[in-house]
């Protein structure tokens, strides 16, 4: 291959930059795209868009076959244009395009022994926010073999669930937790859509606004959703961060809380102990660790090795608070 200098190079660029029109800009992939009878055309890169989140098994009907298919996996994208709009504002801005990956989930593969891992794709989903469309959103059961869809009717139920059920305009942000945080912050949370409280926001609440706040804000928020996002594995994840972080009175907070919400549980009497020592206060932690002994030993459910792990691990604990002033 024949080289040409860089001088000669650098005049043929400069020539075709003067003398010839600059191509114009191709349309945004990541944009709605429609064929001639209004069909929506698959965006073929969507997997390069940002990745909101993963579901295992949700379903927001009654149950199908009686609840025994094996669970499927959804993968929420959306185009990166849409994602820096809403960072800013909250809110999605027009020609937004939500990609929806359902995936059939599978467990037998070495070397994995447990738990679900994706299989098989199985449908793709699009929810289409377009101005230029009557209804501004709309929602395509996209083929896996045919470049083009139309769009669902209306009263296919997408519309009607979206409207009444999504945390942000049609938009199920409830179930994109970095994103639900921004919407929270921003105001945009749509009126009549309760946000339960999780571990993470609980405790903003905690440290920010105090103790009588945060229980009140507990309260609450169980009252308003008894199948709280607070349980007691995410309350005693929380306490022990807590503790981490040297917040040992809000720590001592939570866990006397975890010990009042769920009395007969070892576990709880066991971090409530482990949050008085790191405080001090030995007479409370003995009081704590003895409580812990006493539901261990009246636990007849409870596996004989792990009995005698939590009672040695109390014991020793019980010892060397003896010595603590």
């Amino acid at each position: 291959m024949k080289i040409i200098g860089s001088s000669i190079l650098a005049l043929f660029i400069a020539a075709y930059s003067l003398d010839s029109p600059l191509p114009e800009p191709s349309p945004s992939a990541n944009q709605p795209h429609y064929t001639a009878d209004g069909k929506l055309q698959r965006p073929d890169n969507y997997r390069e868009w940002v990745f909101l989140s993963s579901g295992l098994g949700m379903n927001y009907g009654p149950t199908q076959n009686g609840g025994s298919a094996p669970p499927a996996f959804t993968n929420v994208f959306v185009n990166p244009e849409s994602y820096r709009e809403f960072l800013k504002t909250g809110q999605w801005p027009d020609k937004t395009m939500f990609a929806l990956e359902i995936y059939t989930s599978a467990v037998n593969s070495p070397p994995n022994k447990r738990g679900n891992f994706q299989d098989t794709l199985e449908a793709l989903e699009m929810e289409v926010k377009d101005s230029s469309k009557p209804d501004l959103w709309r929602y395509y059961d996209m083929s896996l073999t045919e470049p083009a869809t139309a769009p669902l009717p209306k009263a296919a139920g997408c519309f009607a669930c979206h409207d009444a059920n999504a945390a942000v305009e049609h938009s199920f942000t409830q179930f994109y937790p970095a994103l639900l945080d921004v919407a929270i912050e921003k105001g945009t949370i749509k009126k009549g859509i309760s946000v339960p409280l999780n571990a993470h926001r609980w405790s903003k609440v905690v440290t920010e606004r105090g103790w009588a706040a945060a229980e009140a804000a507990y309260r609450e928020d169980k009252a308003k959703h008894p199948e709280s996002l607070l349980t007691e594995g995410a309350l005693n994840s929380l306490g022990y961060a807590l503790l981490s972080n040297k917040k040992t009175t809000e720590s001592i907070a939570v866990f006397e809380l975890v010990t009042r919400e769920y009395p007969t549980s070892a576990n709880a009497f066991d971090s409530l102990a482990d949050a008085y020592t790191e405080a001090g206060r030995v007479a409370d932690a003995r009081h704590a660790t003895n409580k812990e002994l006493e539901l261990v030993a009246a636990d007849g459910a409870m596996p004989a090795a792990r009995k005698k792990s939590i009672t040695d691990a109390a014991n020793e604990r019980l010892e060397k608070l003896k010595s603590a002033k």
